[in-house]
């Protein structure tokens, strides 16, 4: 699971997902200091939906 965030055609920041550790874990390259909290932002609500469809698909599962 990598991401690469653009700002006008630019690389703004890279995202990679660390293997192997206790959870999520996410390693964040910041490369447009004035873009960190959007790249963080975008970091969160990745997890956060990927997080939300492992639920869905867990519960439906379940059925």
């Amino acid at each position: 699971m990598d991401f690469v965030i653009f700002q006008h055609g630019e690389v703004a920041g890279k995202v990679t997902k660390e293997w192997f550790t206790w959870g999520d874990s996410y390693k964040v390259q910041v490369l447009k200091e004035e873009m960190e909290t959007i790249v963080i932002a975008l970091v969160i609500a990745i997890d956060c939906v990927k997080s939300d469809q492992a639920a869905a698909s867990s519960a439906a599962g379940a059925d």
